[in-house]
């Protein structure tokens, strides 16, 4: 079986959280590949994760357009979310390229501290994309997925949909443009069972955790 872990976004927590991503996938000695948005650490990213590809560059400014008339609750700004977005495009691009052909493609961040890994990717349904069933507020849990690679194309390239997506009237909120997208491509989803941590550094270079959130209102344990 071949499996490819695609990672995009800082790496500030990623010594902390690798350790569990292996324990949990790393018995599918899966190929690993990173969009860097801080070339500077390209070096320390290459030690740790020896990824099969790795692209890096600086942090693109992304037209923001009137995206910030229509925010979700608790967002001030965009540009984060935007590169969030762009980021998964790019390293899906790099996985592409390669021509290698994948049997699972797995999304995730750097910041994600897995404390109960998916189910055996061998039982899983290659007519399915897998969106985890916790953090999913109100759409679609966006820090975590497994799927074939036609669907996992899809996924990682939603940033080029996004813009349609707003002005139909959609909230700059990422679970929800998630939630419209898959639905729009008709991408029928399953439900895994992986949860995670959140970590975080505050500003006195403390490391935090955020639990998993969790609530059938915010369409969770479907």
């Amino acid at each position: 079986m071949k499996v490819a872990l695609l990672y995009s976004g800082l790496v500030r927590t990623l010594e902390h959280t690798w350790g569990t991503t292996t324990k949990y996938l790393g018995r599918y000695s899966p190929d690993v590949y990173y969009y860097l948005n801080e070339p500077e650490k390209e070096g320390r990213v290459r030690e740790l994760l020896r990824p099969r590809g790795l692209l890096a560059e600086a942090d693109p400014v992304l037209p923001e357009h009137d995206y910030h008339t229509r925010l979700g609750p608790g967002l001030r700004a965009v540009q984060n979310d935007l590169r969030q977005m762009y980021g998964m495009m790019k390293v899906n691009e790099l996985c592409r390229s390669t021509g290698v052909a994948y049997d699972w493609v797995v999304r995730i961040r750097p910041d994600v501290e897995i404390t109960r890994g998916p189910e055996p990717l061998e039982s899983l349904d290659p007519a399915l994309l897998y969106i985890p069933r916790i953090n999913n507020w109100f759409g679609y849990s966006d820090r975590f997925a497994i799927g074939p690679p036609g669907l996992m194309d899809v996924y990682m390239g939603r940033y080029t949909a996004f813009d349609a997506y707003f002005k139909e009237g959609g909230v700059f909120q990422m679970e929800s443009f998630l939630a419209y997208h898959l639905r729009n491509q008709g991408i029928k989803i399953g439900r895994t069972q992986t949860v995670f941590n959140m970590l975080k550094v505050d500003k006195k270079g403390m490391l935090t955790r955020d639990p998993p959130y969790a609530s059938p209102e915010w369409g969770d344990w479907q």
